[in-house]
């Protein structure tokens, strides 16, 4: 399956979740993460996608069990939002 260009456009960019205590700021590993998604094979449309770098990626997927220490969804509206700036200042939206 190829990458759509707003998936191939989080390449390398920072990760938009900084859940403290979780976020590895490793922009090399950064991806697209599908918001409310039904599991693995099941996304949600790239418009409801966050850039999240891969240990914030897998917190919100529930592959990663710790105690993050704050309300998780303001992390992923804050990043939903500065995402979706993003996209839209790079022509994607």
């Amino acid at each position: 399956m190829s990458l759509t260009k707003i998936q191939r456009f989080a390449k390398g960019q920072e990760c938009t979740l900084q859940i403290p205590g979780v976020c590895s700021h490793d922009t090399e590993q950064t991806v697209l993460c599908h918001l409310g998604g039904g599991g693995m094979g099941a996304k949600v449309y790239d418009e409801l996608g966050v850039h999240g770098c891969a240990a914030c990626h897998d917190f919100i997927d529930g592959r990663m069990r710790i105690k993050a220490g704050a309300d998780v969804k303001l992390y992923i509206f804050r990043a939903l939002r500065v995402t979706l700036n993003r996209a839209h200042e790079a022509g994607l939206l």
